[in-house]
């Protein structure tokens, strides 16, 4: 790294009086406008500023974000996951097959609808908020929105009798609506 690049990302400070030189800083002597000492750019103390971006620091207020974001989603899925499946299989009890395969259809819509929303949700400026556009966020994304998908249907495969494997089915494809709708967001389209 060169000692343009050291001096940029690390504030020099004065080893007198500790005022930031990061202005100041070039490959010459360097004169504190605070104390007036000069120093050459080697004696000089360097500390990261406190409000600098790193990438860490950006994954971690997205992952602040997606937690926030995924536990509403969590409740609407599971919510939306038990209204739909439960009427569902009570009103294709006993009925014709094609009657059963319009109710499931129709169901199927909905909670697909539903993904789509949870995925738009989930993406929804998460690049700025990690302050950055990477691939790595494009997965953090998705795993909270499958954790918030899986989060939900458990809630439901817990608390409803009715519910089947079927609720797993239709959470894979929930998983498969969602990321796509994520890549989308994501990498495809400008908010």
């Amino acid at each position: 790294m060169s000692r343009v690049g050291h001096v940029t990302s690390h504030h020099p400070l004065c080893p007198s009086c500790g005022y930031d030189l990061v202005a100041a800083a070039n490959d010459h002597k360097i004169v504190c406008p605070e104390c007036g000492s000069d120093f050459e750019p080697h004696e000089l103390k360097r500390r990261r500023p406190s409000g600098e971006w790193t990438a860490w620091r950006g994954l971690g207020r997205a992952t602040g974000v997606l937690v926030l974001r995924a536990i509403p989603c969590l409740i609407g899925w599971a919510a939306l996951l038990w209204g739909v499946t439960v009427p569902a299989a009570w009103l294709a009890a006993g009925r014709h097959g094609r009657v059963v395969m319009v109710i499931y259809i129709v169901a199927m819509l909905l909670l697909a609808g539903c993904a789509t929303v949870i995925g738009r949700v989930m993406a929804k400026n998460m690049d700025e908020h990690a302050g950055m556009t990477s691939i790595i966020v494009a997965a953090m994304i998705a795993a909270f929105a499958c954790l918030a998908f899986v989060g939900g249907t458990l809630i439901v495969y817990a608390v409803s009798p009715l519910s089947t494997n079927a609720a797993w089915g239709t959470t894979i494809v929930a998983c498969g609506f969602s990321l796509l709708v994520i890549i989308k967001i994501h990498f495809f389209e400008d908010y």
